[in-house]
């Protein structure tokens, strides 16, 4: 990201006062299953990258990845979407309260935060 991507206003004087040309360098990169970049990176630049990756090269990789195995863990994980619009940025000078604790008749320990 440039700096005169972002828009005039005081918040962006406030955080970025004192940024160079780019805020972010990007280094955006397309690497195949091997780990090998056959595209980019696309340092400092405006770029789109296109790659062609051979998908025979993806039967062995996908074997290697378990998502929906033990890594699929409900009881660990959860992805939650708020889809309600709220600000990107939000200022606050207050302190937030202190998580709630309590623990349940299996001995787990629950954090409840009223934020």
């Amino acid at each position: 990201m440039a700096k005169d991507d972002l828009p005039d206003s005081p918040l962006t004087e406030k955080f970025y006062a004192g940024a160079k040309e780019w805020i972010n360098a990007g280094d955006s990169a397309i690497v195949d299953p091997h780990g090998t970049i056959v595209a980019g990176p696309a340092h400092k630049t405006e770029e789109i990258l296109y790659a062609e990756i051979d998908s025979r090269l993806l039967a062995r990789p996908k074997w290697m990845l378990d998502v929906a195995g033990h890594y699929g863990r409900p009881d660990v994980f959860e992805l939650r979407v708020n889809s309600a619009a709220r600000p990107m940025l939000t200022i606050t000078d207050r302190a937030l309260p202190a998580p709630e604790r309590s623990t349940a008749a299996d001995g787990h320990e629950t954090v409840a935060s009223s934020r």
